[in-house]
């Protein structure tokens, strides 16, 4: 299941509000960092992916297809499956996403989020946001 949350007009996020206290790389870092990104233009809607495998054959162009008037409306991506290479296909990132939240578990033993899905979103000019069960983990988004 997909879900699309956002206007079908242009709506920009005021504020953008990040804080993770997480283990990542085998190390602990904690990130706080409330911006303003006005100046950049990220869209306010969002699209959820939950479980979606989006290496099934078509469904990244049955995506695109279903929900081609709200695309360029989406800022910010809730990346499948925890961040899984095996659920992700990066040609689900375009020029309008500047946001990938990655949720998953910190004692999770599947590797979860992928380096390489973390990578393919940084390379996207998308900036990946870390969000775990730790209490003081969360994303803010407001328009």
């Amino acid at each position: 299941m997909a879900l699309f949350s956002g206007k079908k007009e242009r709506n920009l996020i005021d504020c953008f509000q990040h804080r993770c206290l997480c283990r990542y790389h085998h190390f602990r870092y904690r990130q706080f960092c409330p911006c303003n990104y006005s100046e950049l233009d990220i869209e306010s809607g969002c699209l959820y992916m939950g479980d979606i495998d989006l290496k099934k054959t078509n469904i990244v162009k049955d995506l695109k297809c279903n929900l081609s008037k709200f695309i360029p409306f989406i800022g910010t991506l809730q990346v499948p499956h925890h961040g899984s290479i095996h659920n992700f296909n990066k040609s689900i990132l375009h020029k309008d996403i500047r946001c990938a939240i990655f949720s998953y578990g910190t004692k999770n033993t599947y590797g979860h989020p992928s380096d390489r899905v973390i990578s393919d979103v940084i390379v996207n000019r998308i900036y990946p946001y870390l969000v775990t069960e730790e209490q003081n983990s969360m994303v803010t988004q407001w328009d």
